[in-house]
């Protein structure tokens, strides 16, 4: 065979390789761009979650079935404690018809995600608090339950949107906890005073806290004049607290008018 013929040969394998790479290229990125949109959705919908956004429930329901289009396998290991905040929330907002199986599915499921996750973010205080909240929904052991919780402090005592989770869910089982958790859901509420949130500490002492509010309201007068007078301020708006004032050491707030 002369030259000539063997430049015509490697000239039309070249011609059919390259289609043949063109088309390859074309399938990767069909197969990994919804990955990589999924990944940018989880994203930014755990980011507003954490923010404090509230959604419909059927806008929410949206959520919940887009967040399921691919097995969390599929997510990027380091936005696996994001997809751990809206698997939570799909959790937490379960509408009551679901099934006993359904629920426990789904309990179980979180619970998987949030092991994996804590295997590359070990330090992330929210996801222990997951663990926790899954098992008391559960039914698991109790003494597992106050390990997590106390993981959950002890990586993140002072993140405020954390407490906003952590505070009321603690202070409904106050009465069962052990000394440090009680004293770190304290702390965790003069915290969150002292970082501004008077309104949403208020909802939490009328709230979960209320068969304790007298004992978190003589604790919390160690705070600053200022942090006790905005509380005072927010607590008079719910009922059954004109006394609050008192119990902070201030004098009572002027009706809203």
């Amino acid at each position: 065979m002369g030259a000539a013929d063997r430049n015509r040969l490697v000239l039309a394998g070249m011609r059919l390789v390259g289609p043949l790479l063109g088309l390859t290229a074309v399938a990767w990125a069909v197969s990994v761009f919804p990955v990589f949109q999924l990944n940018s959705y989880v994203a930014m919908t755990a980011a507003r979650v954490i923010s404090g956004d509230r959604f419909r429930s059927d806008v929410w329901k949206s959520v919940d079935l887009k967040s399921r289009d691919f097995p969390y396998e599929s997510i990027k290991p380091s936005l696996l404690a994001k997809l751990a905040v809206l698997r939570l929330r799909s959790a937490e907002t379960m509408p009551s018809g679901e099934s006993s199986q359904e629920v426990q599915s789904r309990f179980q499921e979180l619970a998987g995600l949030t092991k994996d996750a804590l295997r590359n973010t070990p330090t992330d205080g929210f996801l222990w608090l997951t663990l926790c909240w899954v098992s008391d929904r559960s039914g698991a052991a109790i003494n597992d339950r106050w390990r997590y919780l106390r993981s959950s402090y002890q990586m993140s005592p002072n993140e405020g949107w954390i407490g906003l989770k952590r505070n009321p869910f603690v202070l409904n089982h106050f009465a069962t906890l052990p000394d440090d958790i009680a004293e770190d859901a304290v702390q965790e509420l003069m915290h969150l005073v002292r970082s501004g949130l008077h309104v949403e500490v208020a909802q939490i002492i009328a709230g979960p806290g209320l068969p304790i509010n007298k004992l978190l309201l003589r604790r919390l007068r160690a705070l600053g004049l200022a942090d006790r007078v905005a509380l005072a301020r927010s607590l008079s708006n719910n009922d059954g607290f004109e006394d609050a004032a008192k119990e902070l050491g201030v004098e009572s707030p002027a009706p809203d008018r």
